[in-house]
């Protein structure tokens, strides 16, 4: 592991202080009083929080002999909850969308979305593949920059949805995965009324119970079902 510098831990003690509210009652290391405190703290987490969506990227910004450090640094602080990162990767509404694609990827563990969302994020993943993509490809004028492009890939995101079966398949198991995570067991409603992704994964499930049933499911997607406790049989489980 390699530890982050000297100021980059005094700052992170400074932070720790003012954020428990003990600035009154710890002496500061440098004689700066509260008002030059909170300004120093306030550029050293946007700095923080540059260094997080540049180390993101793979940014030249950060050099080779830096990398270690500087990932060691803000994962010990994506630990601190509610953390105040300013720059959370956006500077307007579309770039505020395109976080919420690597939240969730950083939640789920995979970037399939339903496309009925209550915060529109489906229907922000639609028109990014169908139109602001395709505009980004020819030249067009398009909120999609380069570096959305650059984020987005980098943590498995695909734009397109006409996948091959292999890939399809890994995207319902990964679904699957991400409810049983949730649920503490993999047996998915046949049908989850207003919920077309759910539902979708439920008739899944349920093939693949047919499939297993009848010797047709391939041996590697039984033992990746297995590997998670899947239940084969409904009639022997009960979720309650």
């Amino acid at each position: 592991m390699t530890l982050p510098s000297h100021r980059w831990l005094a700052n992170f003690y400074k932070f720790h202080r003012f954020r428990d509210g003990d600035i009154y009652k710890t002496p500061d290391p440098f004689s700066l009083d509260t008002e030059e405190l909170e300004n120093c703290l306030s550029c050293w987490v946007s700095e923080q929080s540059d260094l997080r969506y540049n180390l993101r990227l793979h940014s030249y910004k950060i050099v080779d002999s830096e990398i270690d450090a500087v990932s060691e640094s803000i994962h010990v602080l994506e630990t601190i909850p509610n953390f105040p990162w300013t720059r959370a990767i956006c500077d307007n509404k579309f770039d505020a969308r395109i976080e919420a694609i690597v939240n969730f990827r950083d939640k789920h563990g995979h970037c399939t979305i339903p496309q009925s969302t209550p915060d529109g994020l489906g229907a922000f993943v639609n028109r990014l593949r169908a139109v602001e993509y395709k505009r980004f490809v020819i030249g067009q004028q398009t909120k999609l920059r380069l570096d959305h492009v650059q984020l987005l890939e980098s943590i498995g995101f695909e734009w397109s949805v006409k996948d091959s079966p292999d890939i399809a398949w890994d995207k319902k198991f990964k679904m699957l995965v991400s409810f049983k995570s949730q649920n503490g067991h993999s047996n998915v409603p046949r049908v989850t009324k207003g919920d077309k992704e759910m539902t979708s994964l439920g008739r899944w499930v349920a093939e693949q119970r047919k499939y297993h049933e009848e010797n047709k499911l391939l041996p590697d997607r039984v033992l990746k079902l297995d590997s998670i406790g899947f239940r084969w049989s409904i009639k022997k489980y009960n979720t309650r």
